[in-house]
């Protein structure tokens, strides 16, 4: 038996929600498979969901869009049987952009939801097989 660390991160910006919105999409839905299959397997994992924007609106807006977004992502995770204690959610707003705000590509980077899955150590059983070499004279 060997133990392992593992943490994962994840950010989904394209396709998770339309603009505005705080829904989270079919697409979106499925993006977040790979985060809820860890979280299944290993029960004692947790998650962080924070919720981005760009800079178009005001702060004030901004920031309370990436709550509810950051929320809905944490609620699909919970329906999707991952107990809610597991589950922290919080938004960011317009304060932390990766790309520039300048042009649309930007913008749609910004737009996003980083769900991080902090490290954690599960043990894993390990086959080990006997190899046998012998000296070549």
């Amino acid at each position: 038996t060997v133990v392992v660390t593992k943490a994962q991160t994840e950010s989904f910006s394209q396709g998770m929600f339309e603009t505005n919105s705080t829904e989270l999409s079919t697409d979106g839905k499925i993006a977040l498979m790979p985060i809820v299959e860890v979280l299944k397997a290993h029960p004692q994992s947790s998650v962080d969901v924070v919720g981005h924007t760009d800079s178009t609106g005001s702060a004030e807006y901004n920031m309370m869009i990436s709550k509810k977004r950051a929320a809905a992502v944490a609620a699909y995770i919970e329906e999707q049987g991952i107990e809610s204690d597991r589950i922290s959610a919080s938004g960011q707003g317009e304060d932390n952009p990766i790309a520039s705000n300048d042009t649309a590509e930007g913008r749609a980077q910004n737009r996003r939801v980083d769900a991080t899955i902090p490290a954690f150590e599960y043990q894993q059983e390990v086959q080990v097989e006997e190899v046998i070499v012998e000296a070549a004279e």
